[in-house]
């Protein structure tokens, strides 16, 4: 049993229909919960974040950094082409707080929706009601804000001293499933081993490739338009949904020729000697940029301990 009102840790709920385009990402922080969400536009790294609260001291603050570089780090390492970051960002515009918080928006190239769409918004109310303010926001990279259909404050639900913040998107999701279906087949599960393929299974992929491919539909208003600044909607939706279907084929074409990985801890990033020559180089960079982003990003080549 919880005792009265216990707090902390972050979720994200989807449906099991969006399951096959849905990885979850480990961030190893209670304070993050993250997903890659394979949309409509490209991959789409999803994060719900529960930052810390300003107490007035320089713990907060260093926390409130690190935070911030964390969820850069992982944009980063799981090659997402935007970034989704919402929650309780405890961070006000008059807040100590914001600074970072907006050097972490222009260093990722996010635009804070809510603040672009609401006015004067009420997401916190202390319990005695005496203090109101706007610490919960929705953050996005730009082609994402492009895709809100909406964007309100639920008033009307009741949930403790926070007033849920509603984004609904249009065009998100694919559209009829086009990026899970390919000629009858469901995108592979297991992982290739190009290194077990021989000269039969590689002419046996080619084969197969050929067949997938001339399935594919080429508008030929994808190869041509009138006009040199094409901003036409349209048009960009023909060729995402054209390189989906060639992207496809090529998985699906890999999953039914070439032989799989067996090794239980195999996915699609593992790189042949990573481990052996580059992961403890990886880790003492990553570590540094942290530390670098924590100290502030100084530009002069120094850095204080």
């Amino acid at each position: 049993m919880l005792v009265g009102r216990p707090f902390g840790g972050t979720a994200i709920l989807s449906r099991k229909s969006l399951n096959s385009i849905i990885k979850i990402v480990n961030t190893s922080s209670w304070r993050i919960t993250a997903l890659l969400l394979h949309s409509e536009v490209g991959p789409v790294l999803c994060c719900n974040i529960y930052m810390p609260t300003d107490y007035d001291t320089i713990d907060c603050l260093d926390e409130y950094t690190d935070m911030c570089s964390k969820i850069s780090a992982l944009y980063v390492d799981n090659d997402a082409a935007f970034l989704l970051v919402a929650g309780d960002l405890n961070c006000g515009i008059i807040s100590r707080f914001y600074y970072m918080f907006s050097q972490f928006c222009h260093d990722n190239q996010l635009i804070c929706s809510d603040y672009e769409r609401l006015t004067d918004a009420v997401i916190y109310c202390s319990d005695d009601g005496l203090r109101q303010s706007w610490i919960d926001h929705v953050v996005f990279s730009a082609p994402l804000d492009r895709l809100i259909y909406s964007l309100t404050v639920a008033d009307d639900i009741v949930s403790f001293d926070h007033n849920p913040v509603s984004v609904i998107f249009s065009d998100l999701i694919p559209r009829n499933n086009t990026c899970l279906q390919f000629t009858g087949h469901k995108l592979p599960a297991r992982v290739v081993n190009w290194a077990k393929a021989d000269n039969i299974h590689i002419s046996i992929y080619q084969q197969r490739l050929d067949e997938y491919l001339r399935s594919v539909h080429l508008p030929e208003y994808t190869v041509r338009c009138d006009s040199h600044n094409c901003n036409d909607n349209i048009h960009h939706d023909m060729l995402n949904d054209y390189y989906s279907h060639v992207t496809d084929a090529i998985y699906h074409a890999m999953d039914d020729t070439i032989p799989h990985a067996t090794h239980l801890t195999c996915n699609n990033h593992n790189v042949p000697g990573w481990n052996d020559l580059v992961q403890e180089k990886y880790d003492l960079a990553r570590q540094a940029y942290l530390e670098w982003v924590r100290s502030g990003r100084p530009h002069d080549n120094v850095l204080l301990s």
